[in-house]
């Protein structure tokens, strides 16, 4: 499985049709705080650019993200299982390009939650 994913993240890193579309993937490994209720999360990514011509370009953006949940033990209340949860991204993007090696970009959007279950504990932990 994990050479599945390398072999897709680097097809997916080289495939960039033109300046206007792009695919992404990654793979992270959480710090601080969400060390405690996941262990690796996993992305793909596609991106279309309108406008390429001008220095203003517009775009849509959308991503799937995936978290590995991790089980927490509560002492004497026993443990429990975070499980797995993922998050779908929308977004609209907006870049100006200052010059040749300088763009200024902002990403707007909304995440939709795709796993209630992990989402839950995910508000739970949060408050």
């Amino acid at each position: 499985m994990k050479k599945l994913l390398l072999s897709f993240a680097l097809v997916a890193f080289s495939l960039t049709a033109n300046a206007q579309f792009s695919l992404g993937a990654g793979v992270g490994i959480p710090t601080g705080d969400a060390g405690d209720i996941t262990s690796t999360s996993y992305n793909l990514s596609a991106t279309y650019m309108f406008g390429a011509e001008s220095d203003f370009k517009f775009g849509l953006s959308a991503s799937y993200l995936a978290f590995s949940g991790k089980t927490i033990d509560l002492g004497d209340f026993g443990e429990v299982d975070l499980g797995n949860y993922a998050w779908l991204p929308i977004a609209t993007v907006l870049n100006y390009s200052v010059s040749d090696k300088l763009t200024v970009g902002s990403d707007v959007g909304y995440g939709v939650g795709l796993s209630p279950e992990g989402i839950r504990w995910w508000f739970i932990l949060k408050t």
